[in-house]
């Protein structure tokens, strides 16, 4: 037995209100095991909100592309991609941790003292970085915005904190499983950030418009979040929990901003390494917008994954039903990315100003550097299971560096396309050593006869797809609705689905049909 670490006055006070609310109304166990159910319907609520903003951003995309220039274009992906390092470098992994140890907790009045240390720990490291990013930020809005203004740096630096308090916000939503709650607040702080940034575009802001309309909006957004996710938000920490989040939470840093490195150092080695710099981005992060469809689809199955694996990695079940969940994710994430891939290019070309086009071949290597990713983030379970964050950190550094180094090598020969490639080949570095180690760390059953045959069934209908990329716009994109419209059939067709999911399935549309009106029922 261990010794009881001291309590200060401060954490002495929290132990006390506990201690009453204990005492006061009974302490509620929290339940812990997730079905296969539960993680479809909430992944497919979250899957609506993840993709609101993607989806809006790529309807405003012929619009963007007329009143911007692939310069200002650039200049706001620049500042978007600092944005998500600033975040990293602030949060200190805490709403990582949180989720781990949110999931774990066994009562609510345990998961109530997580939520209050996790947002006192946001505050303390805030304070901690703002003076630095004050005083460097002229040196670094010249060297990343090539201007000699520090405005756009404050205004990360200050908008950190809205970041971080709102990923807590939404983290514990997901948690607690409060889907619904979630897809409201995501849907009206989506639509009132983007329309307030476009409005500003419009009032002749520029790029300047668009940041400062983003950072409104999430401050807003910032404080409904916590109205409704925090309504008994105090803020008290406790040493025990604040010693177990902050370790957590900084061991995970090198993994994210490794992560970050991966997916965002392309778009600093094509300024550095091309002509007209500000321009390629630009165009690169055109082509990007499909792709980015693909990463809102990933962190939507991966907010029900967490939720999913890290409860049910504990039951004695666990292994065969995460591998099944890893099935069914391969199984509906693969049909997206063969619908992108496919269909991503057509739908970019009618939608955006003619001097964007240059930017579509990146859409297919990202769009499957994206799957990749978001499978290696489900695969890494077995390393959170026994509590080995470092080797995600370590596996996700190696691939990192090693894309640092590819793009070094391939942007001054091949451009924005050699970027995008590079990233591609990282990621699968990245998934294959993170299966292989988690695999080691806690076996997952995974069937992979079926996973195998569904991969090359999605793959066979990419390559035969792309054959009639020569046969013009429309030509091609017709053909290719038809060959992804055609593809859920031959899956039905094919000994892939085994009797009982298809009796769900079939249950599933007789259910919906029910509830659609038919024409034989009016009178």
């Amino acid at each position: 037995m261990t010794a009881a670490t001291p309590l200060t006055e401060f954490d002495e006070r929290q132990s006390c209100d506990l201690a009453e609310s204990q005492l006061s109304a009974p302490v509620v166990v929290v339940e812990r095991k997730v079905t296969i159910k539960s993680l479809l319907s909430e992944s497919a609520i979250y899957g609506i909100a993840k993709i609101v903003d993607p989806a809006i951003g790529f309807l405003l995309l012929p619009l963007v592309t007329t009143l911007l220039t692939p310069q200002n274009y650039g200049l706001i992906a620049i500042f978007t991609a600092t944005s998500h390092v600033m975040f990293t470098v602030c949060s200190l992994g805490i709403h990582l941790a949180f989720f781990r140890y949110f999931t774990e907790a066994k009562t609510e009045q345990e998961q109530q003292a997580i939520t209050n240390t996790s947002v006192v720990l946001s505050i303390v490291y805030w304070c901690t970085i703002l003076p630095l990013g004050i005083f460097f930020a002229q040196p670094l809005s010249r060297i990343l915005f090539n201007v000699d203004s520090s405005a756009l740096v404050l205004v990360m630096v200050s908008t950190s904190l809205v970041q971080m308090v709102d990923s807590l916000g939404c983290n514990l939503l997901q948690a607690s499983g409060r889907a619904w709650a979630y897809l409201i607040n995501t849907l009206l702080n989506t639509v009132a950030v983007r329309f307030l940034a476009f409005g500003l575009i419009l009032y002749g802001a520029g790029a300047w418009g668009w940041i400062t309309g983003e950072a409104i909006g999430r401050t807003a957004a910032m404080l409904v979040i916590v109205a409704m996710a925090m309504p008994r938000l105090r803020l008290r920490a406790t040493t025990k929990h604040a010693r177990e989040l902050s370790w957590y939470g900084m061991v995970l840093v090198p993994a994210m901003l490794s992560f970050y490195l991966m997916t965002i150092t392309d778009k600093y080695l094509i300024r550095a390494l091309t002509l007209n710099p500000f321009e390629q981005v630009g165009l690169y992060t055109v082509g990007e917008r499909i792709a980015g469809i693909m990463h809102m689809a990933n962190l939507a199955i991966i907010v029900g994954w967490q939720r999913f694996a890290f409860q049910n990695m504990h039951e004695e079940d666990g292994e065969s039903l995460i591998g099944y969940g890893l099935f069914v994710y391969l199984l509906g994430a693969g049909y997206m990315v063969l619908g992108l891939t496919l269909l991503g290019d057509d739908l970019t070309y009618w939608l955006i100003a003619s001097q964007f086009n240059d930017g579509l071949v990146v859409i297919v290597p990202l769009t499957l550097a994206a799957f990749c990713g978001g499978v290696a983030n489900m695969c890494d379970i077995g390393l959170h299971k026994r509590r080995w964050p470092h080797l995600i950190s370590v596996v996700t550094t190696i691939a990192a560096l090693a894309n640092v180094a590819l793009n070094f090598a391939v942007i001054p020969k091949y451009g924005i396309q050699g970027a995008a490639w590079a990233t591609l080949i990282c990621q699968m570095l990245r998934l294959i050593t993170i299966y292989l180690a988690s695999q080691y760390a806690f076996y997952i059953a995974v069937d992979w006869r079926r996973i195998t045959s569904i991969l090359m069934l999605y793959a066979s209908a990419f390559v035969f797809g792309k054959l009639f990329d020569s046969c013009g716009w429309w030509v091609s994109g017709t053909l290719q609705v038809g060959i992804v419209m055609f593809i859920p059939l031959l899956v039905w067709k094919l000994p892939i689905l085994s009797c009982d999911e298809r009796a769900q399935v079939q249950g599933l549309f007789d259910r919906m049909k029910r509830l659609v009106p038919t024409f034989s029922s009016a009178p």
